[in-house]
C-alpha cells in the first residue's frame, strides 16, 4: 500500500476517539514483513513522526527481517516496539523460506536494543513436532545468552491455526509437508486448529521453557487461543 495519507488521517481518527481512555495499537507486519523492503518503500519516516506527535498510541512493527537501515536513521520512540517472529531452528528452516535464519534475526534484535529499541518476540504459529521441547529449550536459551529477557517488553505464543479455506489451499498445495502431521479440528471461531490438548500442550512448553531461561511470567502472553 502506498496511500500512507489516507492511512495516516484514518489513524489520526482513532487516535481522537480513544485519547484518553485506552492504550491504541497499530500494527504494521501482518500481511507483508514491516521492514524488509523499508528501504525501497521509504514510510516508515512519515509513521515515525504520527508516533511522536502522539505518544499515548503505540506501534508494532512485526518482522523476520534483518534489514535495519531505515532504523537506524530513526530515533528509538517509547511507543514503538520492533517485534520478531522467531521459532525453533528446524521449524525456521523448514517453513520460513528465503528468511535470515533465528541466529541472524537475534543478531538484530541485539543490535536494536543496544541502539534503544523496544522488542518484542512472537513464537506464533508453534508448529507439532516430536523434539520440540528440546528445541524450543535451546532457542529460549539463545535469547537469554544474546538479547536478555530483560529488553524484551512481551513474548507471544500461540499454536498454528488456519482460516478454513486458508486450511483448505494449503492442505492441498503441501500435501507432504509436516505441518499437517497432527490432525486440525475446526475451533469455535471458525478456523482450523489442532486438538485442544495437543494446543495446549505445545503452548505451555514454550512458556516453561521460557520462564526456565528467565522470562518473566507475566511478559508472556497466549496469542488468540
Amino acid at each position: 500500500f502506498v496511500n500512507h495519507g489516507d492511512a495516516l488521517k484514518e489513524m489520526q481518527q482513532i487516535a481522537a476517539a480513544h485519547r484518553g481512555k485506552k492504550r491504541v495499537w497499530f500494527h504494521a507486519g501482518e500481511f507483508s514483513d514491516s521492514l524488509a523492503l523499508s528501504h525501497i518503500s521509504g514510510e516508515l519516516p512519515y509513521y515515525w513522526k504520527f508516533f511522536q506527535d502522539n505518544p499515548d498510541t503505540w506501534l508494532e512493527l512485526r518482522t523476520k527481517s534483518v534489514n535495519l537501515s531505515v532504523l537506524r536513521s530513526l530515533p528509538p520512540l517509547p511507543n514503538v516496539v520492533v517485534s520478531f517472529s522467531l521459532a525453533t531452528e528446524p521449524q525456521a528452516a523448514a517453513y520460513d523460506r528465503e528468511t535470515p535464519s533465528v541466529e541472524q534475526r537475534l543478531a538484530a534484535m541485539q543490535r536494536l536494543r543496544d541502539m534503544g529499541f523496544r522488542l518484542g518476540i512472537h513464537f506464533d504459529p508453534i508448529i507439532y513436532a516430536e523434539d520440540f521441547a528440546d528445541k524450543m529449550q535451546v532457542i529460549a536459551g539463545q535469547i537469554r545468552k544474546v538479547v536478555g529477557y530483560g529488553a524484551i517488553e512481551y513474548i507471544s505464543v500461540g499454536a498454528v491455526r488456519f482460516a478454513k479455506d486458508v486450511y483448505r489451499e494449503a492442505r492441498s498445495n503441501y500435501v507432504d509437508s509436516q505441518m499437517f502431521a497432527r490432525h486440525f479440528i475446526q475451533g469455535a471461531d471458525t478456523k482450523m486448529r489442532y486438538i485442544r490438548p495437543l494446543r495446549l500442550h505445545l503452548i505451555e512448553t514454550a512458556q516453561a521453557m521460557l520462564k526456565k531461561h528467565g522470562c518473566p511470567e507475566e511478559k508472556i502472553y497466549i496469542c488468540m487461543e
